[in-house]
């Protein structure tokens, strides 16, 4: 029970920096596919693909900064536990 702070906020960075380091490994953006001109379909077709990329790329920066706004805010409860183990301790 004396640790039990100490051990919250360790496990807090521990998954905060885990949850950074993994984000920040997946982090490709999807890159503009070269798209051949001669389809059956024509331009519509490639105006299609064109969209559909843009909108990959969209989620993709959009699940990156969550996963980014996760990791910072379990740093900063981490710090909270180490703050309040801190206090406990005295």
């Amino acid at each position: 029970m004396e640790h039990e702070y100490f051990k919250n906020a360790l496990d807090l960075f521990l998954f905060g920096l885990g949850t950074f380091i993994f984000s920040i490994l997946f982090h490709n953006p999807f890159k503009k596919k070269k798209i051949n001109p001669d389809f059956r379909f024509g331009l519509e077709q490639k105006e299609k693909l064109e969209y559909s990329n843009e909108q990959l790329r969209r989620i993709n920066e959009t699940r990156i900064k969550g996963l980014y706004i996760i990791g910072f805010l379990l740093i900063i409860s981490s710090i909270v536990y180490l703050i309040l183990g801190i206090i406990e301790y005295f």
